[in-house]
C-alpha cells in the first residue's frame, strides 16, 4: 500500500469504528447505573461521557488493527482477522474488569455479565465484546469498500 492510500484506510476505519462504537455506547448505555458515582445523570454528563467512550474505543480499534496489518504486512486475511478480533476482545476484558474494579461505572443488573456464565469475572458482555466486534465490522467494511478484499 501507499502512503496515501495507507492514511485514506485508517482514517476511514477511524471514521466507521466512531460511528459504530457511538451507535454501539448508546444502544448499551441503559446497562449502566447513571445515577451510581462517578457517573451522573443528565443530559450535558452523558453526552460526554458517550462521546468520550466513543473516542476512546475509536482509537483503539485503530491502534490494534494498525499493529496487527503492519506487522503482517497489510495482508487481510482470516488469521489478521483473528488477531485483531483476539487482541481487542483481551483488550476489551481487562480494560472493563479494571474500571470496574476501580469503580469507574457501574451495571444495572440487566447487563449480563461473566459471573452470570459461572465464571469469577464481573465483566459485562456488552462492552467485552463491543471493540472485537465493531473492530472487525470496521476493518472488513473499510478493506470491501477500499478493494482490498481477498
Amino acid at each position: 500500500m501507499k502512503r496515501k492510500q495507507i492514511i485514506f484506510f485508517f482514517g476511514a476505519l477511524a471514521l466507521l469504528s466512531f460511528f459504530l462504537n457511538l451507535g454501539w455506547e448508546v444502544a448499551h448505555s441503559p446497562l449502566y447505573d447513571w445515577n451510581q458515582s462517578p457517573l451522573k445523570p443528565g443530559a450535558e454528563f452523558y453526552i460526554l461521557r458517550i462521546l468520550q467512550s466513543t473516542v476512546f474505543d475509536m482509537v483503539w480499534v485503530v491502534i490494534i488493527s494498525g499493529l496487527v496489518f503492519f506487522i503482517a504486512g497489510f495482508k487481510f486475511d482470516r488469521r489478521g482477522y483473528a488477531f485483531i478480533f483476539g487482541g481487542l476482545l483481551v483488550f476489551s476484558f481487562g480494560l472493563e474488569w479494571h474500571r470496574i474494579l476501580e469503580g469507574a461505572w457501574h451495571y444495572k443488573n440487566s447487563m449480563p455479565t461473566l459471573k452470570d456464565l459461572g465464571l469469577p469475572f464481573p465483566v459485562g458482555l456488552s462492552p467485552m465484546v463491543q471493540l472485537a466486534i465493531t473492530g472487525i465490522l470496521s476493518v472488513n467494511t473499510i478493506q470491501r469498500l477500499s478493494g482490498r478484499a481477498k
